[in-house]
């Protein structure tokens, strides 16, 4: 189990450095959220290609063997890159972007793989509690990758390149202690066949379409951020690094509480709660002139957003058959995702004609009744699946 968290802790860490640096790095090169909005698209594409891949490889072959693959691609990559770095400093940039390419869909093979892990590690009345620790570990990456990303543009992206292929080198230590697990003998469907799966099964397709629209508004939250920061609220983008750090720091208490609160009132109600909170607080951003409250609605955000992710893992990982988790855990993941390349390409198109906050505030207002909408169909839709929303 420690070898276990360790390893997803590593993982997150490094990914979550990559998503804070990299928008960071493309706006204060261009001072463009067009080019923000690009960079976003480019960055999560990759991820979603790898998506049906990481289903048919968590189905057909131990957990252990996929991390160590993809580690040893990330790092060899991220080798090649620091080489790139010292040896071309005027492209230091694109071989950051070619790094987060290539990292990125490597982290979507190791979470489909190591979501199907946990699997065996815990009963299935244990489960909530492993996915809250899960989340409290995401979080506490959350916590410390923009702290870790802000030193690191300070210093400079060769270090920036450095210790991300040090942390893609820890993995891989960490994966080849990782004892092995058994890999059910059935044979799984194709990725496309679990996004079947999913839009026919009724509480997981309520589930994924409220997720989507809450990752479209993470996901413009996050590129347009740095220039919202800049010119709404006349403060140095780089202090997004603590306000993230702030959100991470609230969101852990909230995930300290969480299984109680399930225990309690349900799992249904926890996804129900931290969803409508992220909707309101999503729209409150158009609302608040101070930098101060603009922070207060960020901590709030994540912190809903920590207790969601609980939330969806928990679901996941109670309505899927073992036999076909990797594959339907990858089409779930791939249509959850599909909505952070949709938010870059957004901001693509808008960024150089619509104002960021009026452009958040009419994603919230649109989001809003869409979640209730939903939730309201997946309340009716759980009254026959009490075993898995209990």
């Amino acid at each position: 189990m420690l070898f276990y968290l360790a390893l997803r802790g590593v993982g997150w860490l490094a990914n979550q450095t990559l998503q804070f640096v990299v928008p960071l790095m493309i706006y204060r090169m261009t001072g463009s959220l067009m080019w923000s909005g690009v960079a976003l698209f480019v960055e999560w594409t990759p991820r979603l290609v790898a998506l049906p891949l990481a289903g048919y490889l968590a189905d057909r072959f131990e957990s252990r063997r996929i991390h160590i693959l993809s580690d040893v691609v990330r790092t060899a990559v991220g080798a090649g890159a620091v080489a790139a770095v010292a040896l071309m400093p005027g492209n230091a940039g694109v071989a950051l972007v070619v790094l987060a390419l290539v990292a990125g869909a490597g982290f979507e093979l190791t979470f489909v793989a190591g979501e199907k892990a946990g699997l065996s590690l815990v009963s299935a009345k244990e489960m909530p509690r492993l996915q809250t620790m899960l989340s409290a570990i995401e979080q506490s990456c959350i916590l410390i990758a923009p702290v870790l990303g802000g030193v690191l543009l300070l210093v400079g992206t060769t270090a920036t390149v450095a210790v991300l292929t040090v942390l893609f080198g820890t993995s891989l230590l960490l994966a080849r202690n990782m004892k092995p697990a058994a890999v059910v003998a059935a044979k799984p469907p194709p990725v496309m066949a679990g996004v079947r799966q999913v839009i026919a099964n009724t509480l997981l397709r309520d589930v994924v379409a409220i997720t989507m629209v809450i990752n479209l508004m993470l996901a413009l939250l996050l590129a347009a951020a740095p220039a919202l920061v800049r010119h709404h609220y006349g403060v140095d983008e780089g202090r997004l690094a603590l306000v993230y750090t702030g959100a991470a720091l609230v969101a852990l208490l909230v995930l300290a509480l969480l299984t109680r609160f399930i225990r309690r009132f349900g799992l249904l109600i926890a996804g129900a709660a931290s969803a409508l909170i992220q909707c309101l607080a999503f729209l409150a951003i158009g609302a608040s002139n101070e930098f101060v409250a603009f922070v207060a609605i960020v901590m709030v955000f994540m912190a809903a957003d920590a207790a969601f992710s609980a939330f969806i893992r928990t679901v996941r990982a109670r309505a899927v058959p073992a036999a076909e988790f990797g594959s339907t855990a990858a089409a779930i993941s791939l249509l959850n995702c599909v909505s952070m390349p949709l938010a870059g390409g957004l901001l693509a198109v808008t960024g150089a004609s619509v104002d960021p906050v009026h452009l958040l505030t009419i994603t919230g207002g649109l989001a809003l009744p869409v979640v209730v909408g939903l939730l309201i169909h997946l309340r009716a839709a759980t009254r026959t699946r009490t075993e898995v929303m209990a």
